[in-house]
Protein backbone atom coordinates (compact mmCIF):
# COMPACT_ATOMS: atom_id res chain seq x y z
CA UNK A 1 0.00 0.00 0.00
CA UNK A 2 2.87 2.36 0.81
CA UNK A 3 4.54 1.72 -2.54
CA UNK A 4 1.29 2.19 -4.49
CA UNK A 5 0.63 5.44 -2.65
CA UNK A 6 4.10 6.66 -3.64
CA UNK A 7 3.50 5.75 -7.31
CA UNK A 8 0.13 7.55 -7.30
CA UNK A 9 1.67 10.64 -5.73
CA UNK A 10 4.47 10.90 -8.34
CA UNK A 11 4.50 8.38 -11.23
CA UNK A 12 7.87 9.73 -12.42
CA UNK A 13 9.77 8.54 -9.32
CA UNK A 14 12.01 5.50 -10.08
CA UNK A 15 11.02 2.29 -8.28
CA UNK A 16 14.40 2.22 -6.52
CA UNK A 17 13.51 5.46 -4.72
CA UNK A 18 10.06 4.40 -3.52
CA UNK A 19 9.81 3.75 0.21
CA UNK A 20 8.49 0.45 1.55
CA UNK A 21 7.92 1.99 4.97
CA UNK A 22 5.60 4.63 6.34
CA UNK A 23 7.24 7.57 8.17
CA UNK A 24 6.25 6.02 11.52
CA UNK A 25 7.77 2.67 10.55
CA UNK A 26 10.97 4.33 9.36
CA UNK A 27 11.28 6.18 12.65
CA UNK A 28 10.82 2.93 14.54
CA UNK A 29 13.45 1.21 12.40
CA UNK A 30 16.02 3.83 13.39
CA UNK A 31 15.44 2.92 17.01
CA UNK A 32 15.83 -0.80 16.36
CA UNK A 33 19.22 -0.23 14.75
CA UNK A 34 20.70 1.74 17.64
CA UNK A 35 24.12 0.22 18.33
CA UNK A 36 24.54 -1.47 21.71
CA UNK A 37 26.83 0.45 24.05
CA UNK A 38 28.27 -2.40 26.10
CA UNK A 39 31.51 -2.21 28.06
CA UNK A 40 34.39 -4.24 26.71
CA UNK A 41 34.05 -7.95 27.51
CA UNK A 42 36.70 -9.32 29.84
CA UNK A 43 37.69 -12.93 30.35
CA UNK A 44 36.35 -16.14 28.91
CA UNK A 45 32.98 -17.85 29.08
CA UNK A 46 34.26 -20.13 31.83
CA UNK A 47 34.68 -17.06 34.07
CA UNK A 48 30.88 -16.80 34.12
CA UNK A 49 30.65 -20.43 35.26
CA UNK A 50 33.32 -19.71 37.89
CA UNK A 51 31.13 -16.97 39.36
CA UNK A 52 28.31 -19.44 39.95
CA UNK A 53 30.67 -22.13 41.24
CA UNK A 54 31.92 -19.63 43.82
CA UNK A 55 28.59 -18.01 44.65
CA UNK A 56 26.37 -21.12 44.70
CA UNK A 57 28.55 -24.25 44.67
CA UNK A 58 25.68 -26.46 45.85
CA UNK A 59 23.18 -25.26 43.24
CA UNK A 60 22.34 -27.79 40.54
CA UNK A 61 24.14 -27.03 37.29
CA UNK A 62 23.36 -30.02 35.07
CA UNK A 63 20.71 -32.75 35.10
CA UNK A 64 20.94 -35.63 32.62
CA UNK A 65 20.10 -39.32 32.53
CA UNK A 66 18.74 -39.36 36.07
CA UNK A 67 21.94 -37.81 37.47
CA UNK A 68 22.68 -34.27 38.60
CA UNK A 69 25.83 -32.24 39.13
CA UNK A 70 26.25 -29.08 41.19
CA UNK A 71 28.20 -26.05 40.06
CA UNK A 72 30.94 -26.91 42.52
CA UNK A 73 31.06 -30.49 41.26
CA UNK A 74 31.04 -29.38 37.64
CA UNK A 75 33.91 -26.97 38.24
CA UNK A 76 35.98 -29.60 40.08
CA UNK A 77 35.47 -32.34 37.48
CA UNK A 78 36.13 -29.98 34.58
CA UNK A 79 39.24 -28.67 36.31
CA UNK A 80 40.62 -32.18 36.72
CA UNK A 81 39.96 -32.95 33.07
CA UNK A 82 41.74 -29.69 32.23
CA UNK A 83 44.76 -30.83 34.22
CA UNK A 84 44.78 -34.08 32.26
CA UNK A 85 44.52 -32.20 28.96
CA UNK A 86 47.37 -29.89 29.94
CA UNK A 87 49.46 -32.99 30.53
CA UNK A 88 48.69 -34.05 26.96
CA UNK A 89 50.02 -30.73 25.65
CA UNK A 90 46.77 -28.77 25.31
CA UNK A 91 47.41 -25.04 25.63
CA UNK A 92 45.95 -21.69 24.58
CA UNK A 93 43.72 -22.07 21.52
CA UNK A 94 44.59 -25.71 21.03
CA UNK A 95 41.66 -27.32 19.22
CA UNK A 96 40.36 -30.32 21.15
CA UNK A 97 37.80 -32.65 19.64
CA UNK A 98 34.91 -33.67 21.94
CA UNK A 99 32.89 -36.67 20.79
CA UNK A 100 30.37 -37.54 23.49
CA UNK A 101 26.61 -38.11 23.64
CA UNK A 102 24.40 -35.30 24.96
CA UNK A 103 24.77 -35.97 28.67
CA UNK A 104 26.46 -34.69 31.81
CA UNK A 105 29.95 -35.72 30.75
CA UNK A 106 29.61 -33.62 27.61
CA UNK A 107 29.25 -30.42 29.65
CA UNK A 108 32.20 -31.46 31.83
CA UNK A 109 34.31 -32.05 28.73
CA UNK A 110 33.45 -28.74 27.02
CA UNK A 111 34.18 -26.77 30.18
CA UNK A 112 37.35 -28.78 30.79
CA UNK A 113 38.70 -27.81 27.38
CA UNK A 114 38.17 -24.14 28.21
CA UNK A 115 39.83 -24.48 31.61
CA UNK A 116 42.85 -25.99 29.86
CA UNK A 117 43.01 -22.93 27.61
CA UNK A 118 41.83 -24.75 24.51
CA UNK A 119 38.93 -24.42 22.09
CA UNK A 120 36.50 -27.28 21.72
CA UNK A 121 35.49 -28.95 18.47
CA UNK A 122 32.13 -30.70 19.08
CA UNK A 123 31.66 -33.89 17.09
CA UNK A 124 28.33 -35.70 17.11
CA UNK A 125 28.93 -39.42 17.83
CA UNK A 126 26.23 -40.23 15.27
CA UNK A 127 28.17 -38.60 12.44
CA UNK A 128 29.58 -40.98 9.81
CA UNK A 129 33.18 -42.00 10.52
CA UNK A 130 34.55 -40.19 7.47
CA UNK A 131 32.96 -36.89 8.57
CA UNK A 132 34.38 -37.25 12.09
CA UNK A 133 37.84 -37.95 10.69
CA UNK A 134 37.60 -35.01 8.28
CA UNK A 135 36.65 -32.56 11.02
CA UNK A 136 39.50 -33.65 13.31
CA UNK A 137 42.06 -33.40 10.53
CA UNK A 138 40.72 -30.16 9.02
CA UNK A 139 40.61 -28.39 12.41
CA UNK A 140 44.07 -29.64 13.38
CA UNK A 141 42.85 -31.31 16.57
CA UNK A 142 45.61 -33.36 18.21
CA UNK A 143 43.48 -34.54 21.14
CA UNK A 144 40.03 -36.16 21.16
CA UNK A 145 37.93 -36.47 24.34
CA UNK A 146 35.57 -39.45 24.37
CA UNK A 147 35.60 -40.23 28.12
CA UNK A 148 35.94 -37.91 31.13
CA UNK A 149 35.73 -40.44 33.98
CA UNK A 150 39.36 -41.44 34.53
CA UNK A 151 40.74 -38.11 35.80
CA UNK A 152 39.97 -38.27 39.53
CA UNK A 153 43.61 -38.24 40.62
CA UNK A 154 44.57 -35.23 38.50
CA UNK A 155 45.10 -31.80 40.03
CA UNK A 156 42.51 -29.30 38.69
CA UNK A 157 43.69 -26.29 36.70
CA UNK A 158 42.13 -23.17 35.19
CA UNK A 159 43.88 -21.20 32.43
CA UNK A 160 42.67 -17.59 32.09
CA UNK A 161 41.28 -16.67 28.69
CA UNK A 162 41.42 -13.40 26.78
CA UNK A 163 38.21 -12.06 25.15
CA UNK A 164 39.68 -12.53 21.68
CA UNK A 165 40.78 -16.08 22.39
CA UNK A 166 39.25 -18.92 20.38
CA UNK A 167 36.38 -20.59 22.25
CA UNK A 168 35.17 -23.25 19.84
CA UNK A 169 35.09 -24.43 16.23
CA UNK A 170 31.77 -25.66 14.83
CA UNK A 171 31.40 -27.05 11.34
CA UNK A 172 28.68 -26.15 8.87
CA UNK A 173 26.38 -28.88 7.59
CA UNK A 174 28.12 -29.17 4.26
CA UNK A 175 24.74 -29.37 2.51
CA UNK A 176 25.91 -26.83 -0.09
CA UNK A 177 29.49 -28.03 -0.38
CA UNK A 178 32.38 -29.14 1.78
CA UNK A 179 31.82 -28.50 5.53
CA UNK A 180 33.65 -25.44 6.85
CA UNK A 181 34.84 -24.83 10.38
CA UNK A 182 33.56 -21.60 11.93
CA UNK A 183 35.86 -20.12 14.60
CA UNK A 184 34.18 -18.19 17.44
CA UNK A 185 35.89 -16.18 20.18
CA UNK A 186 34.97 -15.98 23.87
CA UNK A 187 33.96 -12.31 23.56
CA UNK A 188 31.41 -13.15 20.87
CA UNK A 189 29.78 -15.81 23.06
CA UNK A 190 29.58 -13.48 26.04
CA UNK A 191 28.06 -10.75 23.87
CA UNK A 192 25.43 -13.27 22.76
CA UNK A 193 24.44 -13.82 26.39
CA UNK A 194 24.22 -10.12 27.14
CA UNK A 195 22.03 -9.55 24.10
CA UNK A 196 19.63 -12.42 24.79
CA UNK A 197 19.44 -11.80 28.54
CA UNK A 198 17.67 -8.53 27.82
CA UNK A 199 14.99 -10.49 25.95
CA UNK A 200 14.61 -13.59 28.13
CA UNK A 201 15.51 -12.27 31.57
CA UNK A 202 16.73 -15.64 32.86
CA UNK A 203 16.83 -16.12 36.64
CA UNK A 204 18.29 -18.66 39.08
CA UNK A 205 16.02 -21.67 39.49
CA UNK A 206 14.88 -21.75 35.89
CA UNK A 207 15.53 -24.90 33.87
CA UNK A 208 16.92 -24.77 30.34
CA UNK A 209 16.53 -27.72 28.00
CA UNK A 210 19.36 -28.68 25.68
CA UNK A 211 17.53 -29.82 22.56
CA UNK A 212 20.29 -29.63 19.97
CA UNK A 213 23.44 -31.57 19.24
CA UNK A 214 26.60 -29.92 20.59
CA UNK A 215 27.80 -29.89 16.99
CA UNK A 216 25.04 -27.39 16.15
CA UNK A 217 25.78 -23.76 17.06
CA UNK A 218 22.50 -23.17 18.90
CA UNK A 219 23.71 -25.58 21.60
CA UNK A 220 26.17 -22.90 22.76
CA UNK A 221 23.30 -20.67 23.87
CA UNK A 222 21.37 -23.59 25.35
CA UNK A 223 24.28 -24.89 27.46
CA UNK A 224 26.24 -21.81 28.46
CA UNK A 225 23.42 -19.30 28.44
CA UNK A 226 22.03 -21.12 31.48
Amino acid sequence: ATVLAGVAADPSVPLSRLSLLTPVEREGLAGWNEPASWPATAGGVHDLVAEWATRSPDAVAVVAGGRSLTYGGLWDRAGRLAGHLRGLGVGRESVVGVCLPRDMDLVVALLGVWLAGGAYLPIDPEYPADRREFMLADAGADVLVTDVRAVDGVEPVCVPAEPGQLAYVIYTSGSTGRPKGVMVEHASVRDLFRATDVVFGSEPGQVWSVCHSAAFDFSVWEIWGA
